[in-house]
């Protein structure tokens, strides 16, 4: 079993987007309450 480094990049960059925007939302809540 050997992914495409194509693959591999896009798990990648949608993985850091979705922690991106968790992030961000889960700070902006902490901070506006």
């Amino acid at each position: 079993m050997c992914p495409s480094t194509e693959e591999v990049k896009s798990v990648f960059v949608n993985f850091g987007q979705a922690w991106h925007h968790l992030w961000h939302h889960g700070r902006g809540q902490q901070w506006n309450t």
